[in-house]
């Protein structure tokens, strides 16, 4: 990155992919990960054009499918809280089937290859349904409001819908897979 030069001046944003190896919570690495894009790009806002899990279970860095619908919600309400401006998820759909579980490359869909959903998929449909059933779409809000008792690896976020109500999201990133 150091290599790269100061490019601030000529980008909109600090471009990262944060993957987590082994497992890991999001929280392990998105820090890391965003001071790295910052180094080219020193003041920019963060989208993060590439994040996700592998469901190669058999893999060291693969997880489990129903870890990896936690982790990708945990994706979601880390950068909304980390404030980037966008975050996408790598991929749509597995590349192809792998009935070993060790395939990790082919492995990072939302959806397997016959397009049924797994597991993640359904759960961003469950969370963007929560905070879409207020009247239009949920933006960064602003409001006074305290917080107790958050752990360490918790986060919170504060989002406003169009006719004025609020949702708040809280998030905790426990370890909760172990290959």
């Amino acid at each position: 990155h150091r290599l790269l030069g100061q490019m601030a001046d000529a980008c909109d944003y600090a471009n990262v992919h944060i993957y987590f190896g082994k497992g890991g919570a999001p929280r392990d690495s998105w820090a890391y990960a965003s001071g790295l894009g910052q180094i080219p790009a020193a003041g920019r806002p963060t989208i993060v054009t590439e994040t996700g899990y592998s469901t190669a279970w058999k893999h060291d860095e693969g997880v489990d499918e129903a870890t990896q619908a936690k982790e990708t919600l945990s994706i979601l309400v880390r950068s909304a809280a980390e404030g980037d401006v966008g975050v996408y998820l790598y991929e749509l759909v597995d590349q192809k089937p792998d009935k070993t579980g060790a395939a990790k490359e082919s492995s990072f869909g939302l959806f397997r290859t016959d397009w049924k959903p797994k597991p993640a998929a359904d759960a961003i449909r469950n969370l963007t349904t929560i905070l879409s059933a207020g009247q239009g779409t949920a933006k960064a809000g602003s409001l006074a409001y305290g917080l107790q008792g958050l752990p360490a690896n918790g986060v919170s976020v504060l989002l406003q819908e169009a006719d004025g109500a609020f949702d708040l999201v809280l998030n905790v990133e426990p370890k909760i897979w172990d290959a």
